[in-house]
């Protein structure tokens, strides 16, 4: 699998924490987005879940299996959202909103330089 196409993907169970980093648009999302979503849901040792996004590009396919993934997450803990985005990234933060006001779900946003 190329790493280029695909986030970091940070994990921590005990302290419920997951942080994806870097650019989504692996060749089938749906696979990688429930890979995450099984790990989480076998190893999650909290009722809450802290996620942190600080992804510089989205294709719409990753666009759609993040909202399924929040929403999936949702029912099984509760869920935080930290939407990180280089500065002016208005595509980004765009997504971000969108995806906040479809779930109901609070998030934070935070621009970087």
């Amino acid at each position: 699998m190329n790493t280029e196409k695909i986030p970091t993907v940070t994990f921590n169970p005990k302290d419920g924490t997951l942080i994806l980093e870097g650019r989504s648009f692996p060749e089938n999302p749906k696979i990688f987005y429930d890979d995450i979503f099984k790990k989480v849901e076998k190893e999650l040792k909290t009722n809450f879940l802290k996620i942190t996004m600080k992804l510089d590009y989205i294709n719409s396919g990753s666009a759609k299996c993040i909202l399924t993934l929040f929403e999936k997450l949702n029912i099984i803990s509760n869920i935080y959202v930290t939407w990180i985005s280089e500065e002016g990234d208005e595509d980004i933060i765009d997504l971000g909103k969108i995806l906040q006001d479809s779930l109901n779900i609070s998030f934070e946003f935070k621009e970087v330089i």
